[in-house]
């Protein structure tokens, strides 16, 4: 998230900022995961294969 933070990203803003808010939801997902052993990690995982997916 620092290099998307960067002002020398050469990625659009919109787009840095749009993956800026995916980490820090990220963040606080795993944060709620391990501090809620019951909680599932199927948003995290859900998330994270649209974006592996994406990126093919």
């Amino acid at each position: 998230m620092a290099d998307l933070l960067n002002p020398e990203n050469g990625l659009p803003k919109a787009l840095r900022a749009d993956l800026v808010a995916i980490g820090m939801w990220t963040m606080r997902e795993v944060g709620e995961v391990l501090s809620t052993p019951e909680r599932s990690l199927a948003a995290l995982i859900e998330v994270n294969t649209s974006i592996r997916d994406g990126l093919r």
